[in-house]
């Protein structure tokens, strides 16, 4: 692949099989607007994902999105972006080189959207992805999605709730148990078990949860700063739940990352106000006039004592500048969990796949291949 890299000062760049789609570093415009993408299609398929827009790129397709135009002519592909002014020199890429489909799958009448990457071949990761408005499977693992699927068959569902699944809320079942149940028959559909079980933040307690309930499809698991409630600054994540429609998204994007892809705000602000979506996130805080306020009182002491019953290796990774999260919590969680390892990402946030995409994938694949 190659990456022409330009600005109207007419700084230039050509780089082979370039893992990142950014300006030059040295360039200080404001006014680099355009970004040229080249691919030569030999017969596969491209997916391509700029500030919110992807798709499976096919020969002969043309897809139009806001201010986003996908051209596929004489067996080239044309990714042209305008940025309108905005700064955008040093623009971090959303998603790293990589084949990935953007497939979907109907359960129960209803439609499941999920990304698959890799060779079908290869052993398993399934990805889940965190919990804040106006997140999905793509936003949460773009960065780290070309790494991983190099050597394994990656899945990441949109849970439900989010991206292309339904946005629906089990009154009858609590917020993790009904997306990890979702995940369960996709997965069952799919055919995918055994698998690594890797998620983030909300994504990362799910893991843990599957864990807990023994599944037999999960040889081990990886929580990117997910403790299953522990741990928690209760001032951040009420920031991150009392989001509303209309709201400044940037308190959420601060908390996650220390270093937002380019377009995230843009991204997240048009996913987080999606009304069926707000509604379904919110769905959990509806309550009978009478019932208790908050979980039982023994919540997290019951917790911890069931995370000795955990039989499958853990790895358990944080951000170093993470503030939603007690410092020291990766050991802490790790001393109730038998065999579990702990491991902290320098300069990363509540996001280290985002924030230190490479760093995050190597330790993943250690710990997964080892």
């Amino acid at each position: 692949m190659i990456v022409v890299r330009g600005c109207r000062s007419g700084t230039h760049q050509r780089e082979p099989r370039c893992a990142a789609v950014r300006t030059t570093p040295d360039c200080l415009h404001a006014q680099c607007e355009i970004i040229c993408v080249w691919t030569q299609i030999r017969g596969h398929v491209v997916g391509s994902r700029t500030a919110g827009s992807f798709r499976a790129i096919r020969p002969k397709v043309l897809i139009n999105r806001i201010g986003f135009w996908y051209n596929l002519r004489s067996g080239k592909l044309n990714l042209w972006t305008e940025f309108k002014g905005l700064p955008t020199c040093g623009i971090r890429p959303v998603i790293s080189v990589a084949d990935v489909l953007e497939r979907s799958m109907t359960i129960g009448g209803l439609e499941h959207g999920y990304l698959e990457a890799g060779s079908p071949g290869d052993d398993p990761i399934v990805l889940l992805h965190d919990g804040a408005f106006g997140s999905d499977a793509l936003s949460c693992w773009g960065p780290v999605l070309g790494a991983l699927s190099a050597r394994h068959r990656v899945i990441a569902p949109d849970l439900t709730g989010y991206g292309r699944s339904p946005k629906l809320f089990h009154f009858d079942m609590n917020a993790r148990t009904q997306r990890l149940h979702y995940v369960r028959l996709l997965l069952e559909r799919l055919g995918v078990a055994p698998a690594a079980f890797v998620g983030a933040s909300f994504g990362g307690s799910l893991v843990l949860q599957a864990a807990l309930e023994r599944w037999t499809s999960v040889t081990s698991v990886v929580s990117i700063c997910g403790t299953g409630g522990l741990f928690m600054n209760a001032t951040g994540f009420r920031t991150l739940g009392e989001y509303s429609p209309g709201d400044a998204v940037e308190p959420i994007v601060d908390l996650l990352m220390a270093s937002p892809p380019g377009g995230e705000v843009l991204r997240r602000t048009r996913a987080a106000a999606e009304p069926a979506h707000w509604k379904a996130l919110r769905a959990p805080s509806l309550a009978p006039p009478n019932a208790p306020a908050g979980p039982p009182p023994d919540r997290d002491e019951r917790y911890r004592a069931s995370l000795a019953g955990i039989a499958v290796p853990v790895l358990l990774v944080g951000g170093s500048e993470d503030e939603l999260l007690a410092t020291g919590w990766e050991q802490d969680l790790a001393s109730l969990i038998p065999g579990a390892r702990a491991q902290v990402i320098a300069g990363a946030r509540h996001f280290p796949q985002i924030d230190q995409p490479e760093r995050t994938a190597a330790a993943i694949l250690d710990f997964v291949d080892g």
